[in-house]
């Protein structure tokens, strides 16, 4: 545990401080009582023994309880935990390469790629975040990673198809999105994943039309990248 504001609790050594002059004041004016009071009258007056003296303690004690209750919530404490959270990232990678213009799929090969993307997304649970890359002759990302499955929908209505076709980059870039989303906001990550490293459960779904005539890195190079990643590709 820690506290935000632990100046405060300085304040916590007063009370006990309180409580012996309280106590002190009520001595001083028991013996005052004592040596001007009429003994017999006053003794057919008090309650039994035991009862009424301590009674007279309770309200000071609950104000000296409040008060220390009020002043630990003013030092604001704090308990900082580790809890599991329900959370998987998919990344939507699209081949926007221009032989997905073809026909032959009706509409077209895109649009038959896109309405199944979307139903996908429709499906997935709302924890899940995605995000989305682009690919022809070179990966772009088109939506970062988020939880906002609207967000996602829409970067799939501005899709359009032209150029060759680097799966393996895409794959790659795909992966160094997840190092990125791992690392924090604002993270970049340079070179392939070291030994040991890791990112949240995360999964790539590749939609793509044909084979690679583009791009620095083979696919089978990008999915042993991800194998070392432990993302499975789909």
């Amino acid at each position: 545990m820690r506290f935000d504001w632990p100046i405060a609790l300085v304040a916590l050594v007063a009370i006990p401080a309180a409580v012996v002059a309280y106590v002190l004041v009520e001595r001083r004016r028991a013996r005052f009582a004592l040596r001007f009071t009429n003994l017999d009258v006053l003794a057919s007056l008090l309650p039994p023994s035991g009862t009424a003296p301590r009674r007279r303690f309770v309200p000071p004690a609950l104000f000296a309880l409040a008060l220390a209750v009020a002043l630990v919530g003013v030092a604001r404490p704090a308990v900082a935990r580790s809890i599991p959270r329900e959370q998987a990232t998919v990344v939507l990678v699209i081949d926007t390469s221009g032989s997905m213009i073809a026909d032959d799929v009706q509409p077209s090969r895109l649009t038959a790629a896109r309405e199944a993307l979307r139903r996908f997304v429709h499906k997935l649970p709302g924890r899940f975040r995605v995000g989305v890359i682009t690919f022809s002759s070179q990966p772009r990302v088109a939506l970062p990673i988020t939880d906002d499955h609207d967000l996602v929908l829409q970067s799939l209505d501005r899709l359009t198809p032209f150029g060759g076709t680097a799966i393996g980059d895409a794959v790659a870039r795909a992966l160094d999105v997840l190092r990125e989303a791992a690392k924090g906001p604002g993270a970049t990550v340079t070179g392939p994943p070291g030994a040991g490293e890791k990112v949240p459960p995360s999964a790539i779904v590749l939609m793509s039309d044909g084979a690679q005539n583009r791009g620095r890195l083979q696919p089978l190079q990008a999915a042993q990248l991800a194998k070392r990643l432990k993302v499975p590709v789909y």
